[in-house]
């Protein structure tokens, strides 16, 4: 029993090594056809002839390497077998290669009594030799899918041999058949490399290699991605570089959206100092319609986050090609392109109303390095996408003395909420809007831009950011003015409850309103106190510190009064 047990044990040993110098071996063949062949296609896209078909080549090269076992066909031993041989012979003479289709299956005709064989849809020749009938209903494609993944014995490797079928360099020849021609058609089609799982190859369709048809790209794809790192040849991996191939997800979305978006931006704007709220917008033909949509500017912050992680090495080159790394050439094409023609445009044409079609002219007195600039378009962005932010902030009071009325300059507030605050001051005398005030529509008492306009709501808006935003100090100046109070205590204590109280110590003698005293609507009265609970106002500023910050502040004039808390 135990001397079964070590033959059956030594047997496996052979075995396994024997597999593993079998491997070994076909690597070696591998690389050896790679360096003898050279196989090179373009990385890009380019109107090319159809890949030329190996089936010559490798009926010889695979012919002569079985010279030694068999100088002519070998006879089948099997009725079955010898099916299958005149079958992928037949296969072979009709398509001019051997890569069956896995699900391929000889044609039958539509009824049985015809003995022709049925037309084909591709027009093909009708010099091709037809399948005879003893072959119709094979599933030729899978037979021989089983005999290229290795469940043969010499017998068969070698009757397949002598017919030159590749049986030895079988992976080569799918590789230098199938995979790269499809890849190279793949990619004139959709102008990249990441197929997708399902996708295989259409049957019929003259754009793509015979060789080709009915083959599963897409599930080759996966494997070759999977497989990289463990029996990809370095170079397959290099021919698969030169192509363009996608080997991942994240990489697919640098190649095709991110990439191909910033180097438009670079083209149009001059650098690639992307802000982060840009989009790249729709229906924009500056823009590959892939990208439109894009959220440009949040990856490019992202990527700027990740530049001390480590990168790919040819994505790190890309990026350094479109001088992502160029912290200051926003600044320098601000500096020689961009601000000297706002200047000249204004000099020119007495106005700084720039057409977003408008594009620098190549003449004097334009900046030379400004010539083709597209202005216009560099404009409708500096207002719309945050774009040179950082040199507008610098240049904000020569842009204005220009007599520039961009957002960015004045802040957002300036073009509806200042003219509709001025003018609803004008008829109201206070600026305290009701929530719900909306401008009338139609009204030509009031700027026509701010028709519609929902003030009240903005200017409680503009109180909640406060005087200290960012966004508010462009204005302050005019709210200032105009008597804005950003705190509406503030302003109903001041404007209503003060003047209110005033009268009654003028009417009354004294401050001691009841508490269910009301301002009467007459003319005694200031109008906008009309109406207000000043009895319960000065109730609750007395129990309970109601408008304390404004008592303080007025206690001078509340003492003249004679008001007292207690």
């Amino acid at each position: 029993m135990m001397r079964m047990l070590v033959l059956a044990r030594t047997r496996l040993l052979s075995l396994s090594t024997a597999a593993h110098v079998q491997q070994q071996q076909q690597q070696l063949r591998l690389v050896a056809l790679l360096h003898a062949r050279h196989l090179r296609i373009p990385s890009h896209p380019v109107d090319a002839a159809p890949v030329q078909p190996f089936a010559q080549r490798w009926l010889s090269s695979s012919s002569s390497s079985a010279s030694s076992s068999a100088s002519s066909t070998i006879t089948a031993k099997s009725p079955k077998d010898e099916l299958f041989l005149r079958a992928l012979q037949t296969f072979y003479q009709r398509e001019g290669h051997f890569s069956v289709p896995n699900d391929f299956v000889v044609p039958v005709p539509a009824s049985a009594d015809e003995e022709q064989q049925p037309e084909r849809s591709n027009g093909e020749d009708d010099k091709q030799p037809q399948w005879p009938s003893d072959l119709w209903g094979m599933d030729l494609g899978r037979r021989l899918r089983l005999f290229t993944r290795g469940r043969c014995g010499e017998y068969k490797r070698s009757m397949l041999k002598s017919i030159g079928f590749p049986y030895e360099d079988w992976r080569m020849y799918v590789w230098e058949q199938q995979i790269l021609p499809a890849l190279h058609t793949f990619a004139q089609v959709e102008g990249h490399l990441f197929v997708r799982q399902a996708f295989e190859v259409p049957y019929n369709d003259e754009h793509w290699p015979r060789s080709t048809w009915g083959f599963k790209l897409g599930s080759h794809c996966q494997l070759l991605r999977r497989e990289k790192e463990r029996t990809l040849l370095p170079e397959q991996i290099a021919e698969l570089d030169s192509l363009g191939f996608i080997w991942s997800e994240m990489e697919r979305k640098r190649k095709i959206y991110f990439l191909p978006s910033l180097q438009r931006f670079r083209e149009v704007f001059g650098h690639s100092d992307v802000p982060d709220k840009f989009t790249v917008p729709n229906e924009d033909e500056r823009w590959p319609e892939i990208s439109w949509g894009y959220r440009l500017g949040s990856i490019v912050s992202l990527e700027r986050e990740n530049a001390t992680q480590e990168l790919p090495k040819s994505f790190k080159d890309d990026l350094a090609a479109l001088d992502f790394y160029d912290v200051e050439r926003s600044t320098r094409v601000w500096s020689e392109q961009v601000f000297p023609s706002l200047e000249t445009f204004v000099k020119e044409f007495g106005h700084a109303d720039i057409s977003e079609d408008f594009v620098v002219p190549s003449e004097q007195p334009w900046a030379e390095p400004a010539w083709q600039t597209p202005l216009g378009y560099i404009v409708a962005n500096i207002c719309n996408n945050g774009l040179f932010e950082r040199e507008i902030a610098a240049h904000k009071m020569q842009l204005k003395e220009l007599g520039f009325r961009w957002d960015p300059l004045f802040g957002k507030w300036s073009k509806r909420l200042l003219p509709a605050l001025k003018r609803f001051r004008e008829v109201h005398d206070h600026c305290d809007v009701p929530q719900m005030f909306q401008v009338p529509t139609n009204d030509p008492t009031w700027p026509k831009e701010t028709w519609g306009y929902r003030l009240g709501k903005q200017v409680s808006l503009l109180r909640r950011m406060g005087r200290n935003s960012p966004d508010v100090q462009d204005e302050l100046d005019e709210l200032d003015a105009m008597g804005f109070s950003f705190n509406v205590f503030e302003s109903a204590f001041v404007q209503k409850v003060l003047p209110a109280l005033e009268v009654y110590a003028e009417q009354y003698g004294d401050c001691n309103v009841p508490q269910g005293f009301i301002v009467p609507s007459d003319d005694v009265w200031p109008k906008r106190s009309w109406g207000i609970k000043l009895g319960h106002i000065i109730r609750n500023i007395r129990s309970r510190k109601q408008h304390a910050e404004q008592v303080e502040e007025h206690r001078d004039r509340l003492a003249e009064l004679g008001f007292q808390l207690l």
